[in-house]
């Protein structure tokens, strides 16, 4: 029932804002609290279910995780900060995609252009990061990733240095 945007300012700090706002309009661009206070250099964002959002950083090469949902007193409300350590490596990119049936698939762009993948599943949990090594010497340079609804995949664009677009689907 409400979208939210999230973006980044040039200084690295994270925007939010809401809509429909009270007054039905789209609200102001509040600040998001950021880990340790640290710039922001990637964001992505997921919302597995009506009551429940994921939200992804990435501060000096780390990828960090809050959700917003129901509380234990009944109310909903963020969490605080987690790290998500990506096994050896730093972050350089994020993307993020979710589906209705509450699954969530994360993406990371690592420092070499590899990719790895992180899961969550309402009968698993999350998973641990695997990597998604692709054959070839062209190293990815920017992600996005979607969700092919029909099939309950999760779908992995990267362009890399070369302007080439690969795109591959997980089964979740």
């Amino acid at each position: 029932g409400r979208l939210e945007a999230f973006a980044l300012d040039k200084t690295g700090r994270i925007r939010h804002r809401e809509w429909p706002e009270s007054n039905g309009w789209w609200s102001e661009w509040r600040d998001m609290t950021s880990p340790d206070g640290q710039a922001v250099t990637a964001l992505a964002a997921g919302s597995p279910s009506e009551m429940h959002k994921d939200l992804f950083v990435i501060t000096d090469g780390a990828v960090w995780h809050k959700s917003w949902g129901a509380a234990d007193d009944g109310f909903s409300d963020w969490s605080e900060w987690g790290p998500i350590p990506l096994p050896y490596t730093r972050a350089v990119d994020l993307a993020c995609t979710s589906s209705a049936t509450g699954h969530v698939a994360l993406f990371a762009l690592d420092v070499a252009g590899e990719v790895y993948c992180r899961s969550y599943s309402p009968h698993v949990g999350w998973s641990s990061w695997r990597g998604l090594f692709a054959p070839g010497s062209r190293r990815a340079i920017a992600i996005a990733a979607g969700w092919q609804a029909d099939s309950c995949q999760a779908v992995l664009f990267e362009v890399t240095g070369d302007g080439t677009v690969r795109c591959a689907r997980s089964r979740l």
